[in-house]
């Protein structure tokens, strides 16, 4: 795909947030690994972030679009020629009418959960009126949209050459002063209520009790709007009586080490579309017990990979948990499995080349 001139199309995506979560991760997976002789990608923030430097690495200019959104998107729009507007989950809601008033194509990229609430049904319509095309990281997501031929799935992807079993995570033991011998059960995820953190302190609480060598490790970001939620994550650690047991690790870290480091990923999540550090800990060939919400069951195969519990259910996750760390052939065969699943439907390049078609079918180049 080029322009009729024969350079490259122009595609502007546009990111609410620059951190080292989700969405913008995957954006950028996508934009960095685009041929650039046919697309020059644009990535544009509405706020400063430490993924800035991480697109500046991947050889990609990012800038920020400062207030007011609307005035400066048009102006940006007009100064860099953009071909193909696409919008990064649904906050930049500002930039869709932006786009028909450009009569710019319209990719709108939705990776939450729409399904609950009278706000979220106005915003699937608006979604719907306005989208050319509706990109979704899975069937639950899409699941609210009622104008299917606009809506296409592509699951997130994860790079297999960073995510994979051969990563060694014992740096990351010797730093938290935990043996080889001693089993690890490790989740990742920004600390907020979503993520269901307070049931699996109850899940690690019971396990201890049966087995008081296993250590949990749960490594987050703490957004400003829920620093009271993990304040009471920390009082709930001690009030149950496992702080020898359980680490809190805060910021950016290796994750692939991280997971490495594991020997069991656990997904309390209470609400989740997909679910990518599923995916990321599945492609280190780690077995997984997690909550049958959202997404997940596309992720996870019940009983293949590992096992899927009710949300909200401590006992649940202690039991399955428990199966797998005394099992640890059946684990070991989860976790090689998991990889597997990952290579046929998670990997990057599958999510590169069917994001390709749908630009291919919605511009007429």
């Amino acid at each position: 795909m080029k322009r009729r001139n024969g350079g490259p199309l122009n595609i502007l995506y546009i990111s609410p947030e620059a951190s080292f979560t989700g969405a913008p991760l995957s954006l950028l997976s996508l934009a960095a690994r685009l041929d650039r002789e046919r697309f020059n990608p644009l990535l544009l923030f509405l706020k400063e972030g430490p993924l800035l430097n991480k697109v500046k690495e991947k050889g990609l200019s990012p800038e920020v679009l400062g207030r007011p959104y609307i005035p400066g998107l048009f102006q940006f729009l007009k100064k860099r020629d953009i071909d193909l507007l696409h919008i990064n989950t649904v906050v930049p809601q500002f930039a869709a009418p932006v786009a028909r008033m450009s009569g710019l194509p319209l990719i709108w990229h939705i990776r939450e959960d729409l399904s609950r609430g009278i706000w979220n049904k106005f915003l699937v319509k608006t979604v719907e009126s306005l989208a050319d095309r509706i990109i979704v990281n899975s069937r639950y997501t899409g699941s609210v949209f009622k104008r299917k031929g606009k809506v296409t799935t592509v699951y997130n992807g994860v790079d297999l050459d960073r995510f994979h079993p051969g990563v060694k995570g014992e740096e990351v033991r010797k730093e938290l002063n935990i043996s080889r011998e001693t089993p690890i059960v490790g989740t990742i995820g920004n600390f907020t209520p979503a993520k269901g953190y307070l049931y699996l302190l109850e899940a690690a609480r019971e396990i201890i009790r049966e087995l008081p060598r296993v250590k949990f490790l749960v490594l987050g970001s703490i957004h400003p709007l829920y620093k009271r939620y993990y304040e009471r994550m920390r009082e709930e650690v001690k009030k149950l009586g496992i702080s020898d047991s359980l680490i809190l690790m805060k910021g950016e870290r290796d994750v692939p080490r991280i997971l490495a480091s594991f020997d069991l990923f656990l997904l309390p999540s209470v609400q989740e579309t997909l679910g990518r550090v599923v995916i990321e800990a599945m492609a280190c060939g780690k077995p997984v017990v997690a909550t049958r919400i959202g997404g997940i069951p596309e992720v996870v195969e019940e009983k293949v990979t590992g096992y899927l519990v009710p949300s909200r259910d401590p006992h649940s996750l202690a039991r399955r948990t428990r199966e797998l760390l005394l099992d640890k052939e059946k684990a070991s065969a989860m976790g090689k499995e998991g990889r597997k699943r990952v290579e046929r439907l998670f990997n990057v390049n599958k999510m590169v080349e069917e994001t390709k078609q749908v630009y291919k079918s919605l511009l007429d180049v």
